[in-house]
């Protein structure tokens, strides 16, 4: 096979796996409003709780935790396509670095203007969550964008052993400052902070940087994924055999820490997303069959699913709480009912904006 593959193929495979983190977000955080249900089986320095392996919605649970570093990694694959994209249309790269710029701004602005605004009437979540690690890291991207490959890879390389490496020596800090809560790892204050900066970069820069060896430099994608699978759960194997570096909770290898993402999480589950770009582009035919088509839409308008699974799984919740149903049907249900209701948001969201490539839209 030619090492250049359609670009139609390509980002039909990214999308559909982009889809798989948004159903996956979806049916996790259905369980929000149902306090004898909860899918999380990460440690967490935020709230020191170990999970329970045990449980069907646990076991549910260790494949939904595989959303958020997806979702993080094909945030920065993306950018050095959309990039080359737009030098094709004659883009120069000021105008790049403040399209960057812009929409990072916008994601934030969404985060602390919209997406922590509870339903239940005078309540807001003080959360500096995704969308502000999303932002913070396309800001810093149209600024490092413009190192060598070599250097975005030894930078990459830096945050996440570095990171790692802090958590090893440092530990859990007791009194951490705000500035380290929104650089090095979580902390509940008045601002509860969830994804911090620079373990996240990481990720997104691992995706920058794959992102910028398919496109840029025509390297095979399904070699690569499939290269970078095997990579990926080889390292993580070694890893949970360590019990020591890489490990913040050392009582059980299959329990991993999420906030901050100790290195045996993100390299499993980025591992397993690889593995699934893979599959997309070995069996690239499945691709146009309908359920594909659909999850691909998903990923196609992953920000504005995103931004509202949360609102209409809470408008669902109301009325579906009373039923005399376990916790974990109800979730199940939730999950069917808001779907529908999102893939026709998403639909008449991506008309609009293909209508109107030029306005605000193109930021979202």
């Amino acid at each position: 096979m030619s090492n250049t593959l359609d670009k139609p193929v390509r980002l039909t495979a990214l999308d559909i796996v982009r889809g798989y983190a948004l159903l996956a977000m979806l049916l996790s955080h259905s369980s929000w409003r149902l306090p004898d249900l909860d899918y999380r089986v990460a440690f967490g320095w935020d709230n020191l709780i170990v999970p329970d392996l045990s449980t069907p919605q646990s076991r549910i649970g260790f494949i939904l935790q595989a959303a958020t570093p997806i979702f993080f990694l094909l945030a920065g694959f993306s950018l050095p396509l959309f990039i080359a994209s737009r030098r094709q249309r004659g883009w120069s790269e000021w105008q790049i670095t403040r399209f960057l710029i812009v929409r990072g701004l916008v994601l934030i602005a969404l985060e602390f203007g919209f997406v922590n605004l509870d339903l239940a009437p005078g309540t807001y979540g003080q959360r500096i969550s995704v969308l502000t690690a999303i932002g913070l890291s396309l800001i810093a991207l149209s600024v490092l964008r413009r190192l060598h490959l070599a250097w975005l890879i030894t930078l990459m390389l830096a945050l996440l052993f570095g990171t790692q490496l802090i958590y090893y020596v440092q530990g859990r800090p007791e009194q951490p400052s705000m500035l380290y809560a929104l650089l090095l790892a979580p902390h509940d204050t008045v601002w509860s902070v969830e994804f911090p900066l620079l373990p996240w970069l990481a990720v997104i820069l691992l995706g920058y940087v794959s992102g910028y060896a398919v496109s840029l430099r025509q390297i095979n994608l399904k070699a690569y994924s499939r290269s970078m699978a095997i990579l990926l759960i080889g390292l993580w194997l070694i890893i949970i055999t360590n019990d020591d570096f890489g490990n913040l909770y050392t009582a059980r290898r299959i329990i991993f820490t999420k906030h901050p993402p100790d290195l045996a999480y993100l390299l499993l589950y980025l591992g397993l997303a690889f593995g699934l770009i893979w599959l997309h582009t070995r069996f690239e035919r499945v691709n146009g069959w309908l359920p594909f088509r659909v999850t691909a839409l998903l990923g196609q308008s992953a920000l504005v699913f995103y931004v509202l699974h949360v609102k209409v799984l809470d408008l669902l919740s109301f009325p579906l709480a009373g039923l005399e149903l376990a916790p974990l049907e109800i979730s199940f249900l939730m999950a069917l009912l808001a779907l529908p209701i999102l893939l026709v948001i998403c639909w008449q969201y991506r008309a609009l904006r293909r209508r109107h490539p030029h306005s605000v839209l193109q930021y979202l």
